[in-house]
């Protein structure tokens, strides 16, 4: 996952290490979510105090981004002086913190002079531990918002001046539960590093495989069969991963092949896998980190969110079968022969007990207990399920002994890969921590609201366009995570201000930052996509997007309609459902040009139109699109001629 991270983005390549160094990242590795498992357990058991935490946490954090990605890209062998240096300086910045939190805090406002030097080294390492895993981009953002503090009274723009802050306080504010061990920070822990070890767990008892080989079984036979694949294992791994690039990594070293096999261009089957994946970052019951914090921002239960998001999620998901559908269609793609796919049957049979923990998760989570207490539960259960079923299913007679050891070994590499798939989120939350405390003590958030309120003069599908524009160019150059925190704290308080739910605000924001995933030039879920497909990376960037673009028409649904339920499973909310499910038709056939055979251009604009129609909430309209849905399918099934045959390749 590491290298596949490096090798689509603009961070540095990780280092292979060897000997003691090798053996002091693994250990790091192994321990840091065990102590996360322990705090996230029950209250027998124990628990430090949560600054302690805190702490230990970043010097976790530290030590293994020093350890693993070099300064440089050409510099790979050994660890040299000055990342021991940076670890030290980790060690003593954070150590500092987790010792002395609870005096620092009564000290804010005031800082010491120790305060303040642990501040601004804990700044350096913050955004020095970005820039290496991350890339450039966000490094910079936190650079810009440091320089912003401290001469924002020469800006030229008077609404974003302000009076300006001196170092020592903008350190002593940063080296804080409003900056760098804020939010952010409580979320990686107790949240993306447990659920992200849920899935690393699933994935080392044998969980993945059978999450990608059952909906192949299922859907192989159709027209865009090995397409539908990858949708399905994107729809089930994606429920486990919350990350759209390990899903793409996870799910499309079987699936993209597959499609090659079938007869898409590598171009279409690098782009379809990670416009799939994309939607894992919506599929309950793990959503990624942006849920999280989004559930922190606004008070909303996690449980309440993973719920309302259900419907979209498989909406959208449809939405890129549809298009699989359509695109196969029009490169002439038959499904396989039923010998070529293995027994639904026989993969229930062999797998079933993987589904269980998904269950207990959702469960445990509906029934009202907190997101880390659950996962914590479901990782017991997770561990008692793999022994049970390797005990009963022993054929060789290998002893208890002998299972617990192999399972143990199996449990121990998903504990690393969990640490080392959190990375990925980790590394940016001191960055992230530090821009969001500067937006606080500025007041620059203030501004930008006041700003787009006047650039839009009030019109809230002006603001609506202007957000959407941000959302892309931040998408261009930074993670998901980071894209959505910002809008959440730049622009969710202007949605507010015109009459939009705190939901339905955070909701919009959550969804249109997912388009870093697919947005060149970062695009480094298409980018993972396109190195397994053997494609051009700008192509498949580019396509992929293409298919993803419900990704920026669904969300308008929780402005516009009741599909975030804000009265129940009403009526109305079942009917937006559906005619949601129904736009993916007219969606997919605009996207390719092609819904039953290759489309002109009146039959084009009628998909347009039928299109809006199914995303109004008024039955009137809703009805009328269907019908002109249905007249337009049925001209093209009976009435005019294809001025084409289907091509053997889709552009």
């Amino acid at each position: 996952m590491l290298k596949l991270l490096a090798d689509s983005s603009s961070s540095t390549p990780p280092r292979d290490l060897g000997g003691w160094k090798k053996l002091l990242f693994v250990t790091v590795a192994t321990v840091m979510p065990l102590f996360m498992l322990y705090q996230a357990g029950p209250s027998f058991l124990g628990n430090i105090g949560t600054g302690f935490s805190r702490g230990l946490f970043l010097i976790f954090i530290s030590v293994m981004v020093f350890l693993k990605f070099p300064a440089f890209p050409g510099r790979q062998r050994g660890v040299p002086w000055y990342d021991w240096l940076l670890i030290g300086g980790s060690c003593f910045a954070f150590g500092y913190w987790a010792v002395k939190f609870e005096a620092i805090t009564m000290r804010t406002g005031s800082p010491n002079d120790l305060d303040i030097a642990a501040g601004i080294i804990a700044i350096i390492i913050s955004i020095e531990m970005t820039r290496r895993v991350l890339g450039m981009v966000l490094a910079s953002v936190g650079i810009i918002a440091l320089l912003y503090a401290l001469w924002g009274d020469n800006v030229p723009i008077g609404v974003f001046s302000h009076v300006g802050f001196s170092l020592t306080s903008i350190a002593g504010y940063a080296y804080s539960m409003n900056g760098i061990f804020g939010f952010m920070l409580d979320i990686t822990m107790f949240y993306v590093v447990l659920f992200v070890l849920f899935g690393s767990f699933l994935k080392a008892i044998g969980a993945e495989s059978f999450f990608i080989e059952l909906p192949y079984a299922i859907f192989g036979r159709i027209r865009g069969g090995p397409g539908i694949t990858a949708i399905g294992a994107s729809t089930l791994f994606g429920s486990i991963s919350g990350s759209a690039t390990a899903n793409v990594a996870a799910t499309g070293s079987f699936t993209i092949p597959l499609m090659k096999r079938a007869g898409y261009p590598p171009h279409v089957a690098g782009a379809i896998e990670p416009a799939a994946s994309t939607g894992g970052m919506f599929m309950p019951p793990v959503m990624g980190a942006g849920a999280f914090i989004m559930a922190d921002i606004t008070g909303i239960p996690y449980a309440r969110i993973m719920l309302i998001s259900l419907a979209p999620a498989l909406i959208y998901f449809f939405s890129v079968a549809a298009i699989c559908f359509t695109e196969a269609g029009k490169a002439g793609i038959r499904g396989l022969s039923r010998s070529e796919l293995p027994s639904v049957r026989l993969l229930l049979k062999r797998g079933w007990h993987f589904i269980i923990p998904i269950i207990m998760l959702f469960t445990l989570l509906l029934r009202g207990y907190s997101p880390p207490y659950a996962v914590f539960w479901c990782l017991v259960g997770i561990v008692v399920i793999a022994f049970v079923r390797r005990l009963v299913s022993d054929r060789k007679g290998s002893g208890v002994i002998q299972i617990a050891r192999e399972l143990g070994l199996d449990l121990r590499r998903g504990l690393q890969n969990g640490s080392e798939d959190s990375i990925t989120v980790a590394a940016m939350t001191g960055t992230i921590g530090l821009v969001v405390g500067i937006v606080l003590l500025t007041g620059v958030g203030f501004m930008f609201t006041s700003s787009l309120m006047e650039l839009s003069r009030g019109i809230l599908p002006l603001a609506l366009l202007i957000i959407l524009f941000v959302s892309f160019v931040l998408g261009m150059g930074m993670t998901v995570t980071s894209v959505y925190v910002l809008l959440a704290v730049l622009l969710a308080p202007a949605l507010q201000g015109m009459g939009i739910s705190l939901l339905a605000a955070h909701m919009l924001l959550f969804w249109w930052s997912q388009s870093a995933n697919v947005s060149p030039p970062v695009a480094i879920a298409a980018y993972v996509g396109a190195g397994i497909a053997k494609a051009d990376p700008t192509r498949t960037a580019f396509l992929s997007f293409r298919f993803s673009a419900f990704l920026f028409v669904l969300p308008l649904l929780f402005i516009f309609s009741p599909i975030l339920m804000p009265d129940g499973l009403t009526l109305d909310v079942v009917r937006t459902i559906l005619a949601g499910f129904f736009a993916t038709i007219p969606f997919a056939g605009v996207v390719s040009s092609y819904l039953i055979r290759r489309l002109y251009l009146w039959e084009r604009l009628s998909l347009v139109i039928c299109l809006a129609a199914l995303l109004t909430p008024n039955f009137i309209f809703q009805m009328s699109g269907l019908i002109l849905l249905a007249g337009t399918m049925f001209l093209q099934f009976k009435g005019l001629p294809a001025r084409t045959k289907p091509e053997t390749t889709v552009n």
